[in-house]
């Protein structure tokens, strides 16, 4: 899991690669890993100072005995400032249509 960022596709132990895409203020991102077997360990690589554009993050599982691992690659797009600030434009007026449809139409509110 990822905080406040969505995976695509959403995560599924036999997929090895996601993307995602975070704000221009972020420039790392908090990971949650738990191996299924407890005694395994992670190894979290390249989340660390992610440029604008598209950054490759790595998450390494290893097993107890260092036999076997298994590799997830994130492939994460960080905005840029003009994109950031176009997506927060856009975000604010899908709010305002959703404000409006939700006016003219209050039978689509959930009860």
């Amino acid at each position: 899991a990822i905080e406040n960022v969505l995976l695509y596709p959403p995560y599924e132990s036999n997929v090895n690669e996601y993307k995602a895409e975070i704000s221009n203020e972020n420039t790392q991102i908090k990971i949650l890993a738990i191996p299924q077997n407890e005694k395994a360990t992670i190894e979290i690589l390249g989340n660390r100072d992610l440029k604008e554009g598209w950054n490759i993050i790595y998450i390494k599982v290893i097993s107890e005995n260092q036999e076997s691992q298994k590799e997830y690659k994130i492939n994460v797009y960080r905005r840029s400032i003009k994109e950031e600030e176009e997506y927060q434009e856009e975000q604010k007026q899908n709010q305002e249509k959703l404000k409006e449809i939700y006016q003219n139409n209050p039978e689509l509110l959930i009860k």
